[in-house]
């Protein structure tokens, strides 16, 4: 994950600001989403986008994307953990 996205870790010891602090709310308000195998196009964007902050933590670190790319990144930002192994 760090290949592609801030480490989270290194923010926090800069005193930077959170880069996913307003993901990390959203679950923190008690928000859930399934992002099922076989969901429908419309509606894997539609459970992604509705995470605060996703699609533009991806489109700021990652502007040049085209939408499935973009969909792809939201999901694995959801998914990563950041790792001494990454």
């Amino acid at each position: 994950m760090l290949k592609f996205f801030p480490d989270p870790e290194k923010a926090k010891k800069a005193k930077a600001p959170n880069p996913y602090a307003e993901i990390i709310n959203w679950f923190s308000e008690g928000n859930t989403l399934a992002v099922l195998d076989d969901l429908p196009l419309a509606e894997y964007k539609k459970v992604l986008n509705s995470v605060t902050g996703l699609k533009e933590l991806v489109k700021k670190i990652h502007p040049r994307l085209v939408e499935s790319q973009q969909l792809i990144l939201m999901e694995f930002v959801l998914h990563g953990r950041p790792s001494s192994r990454s």
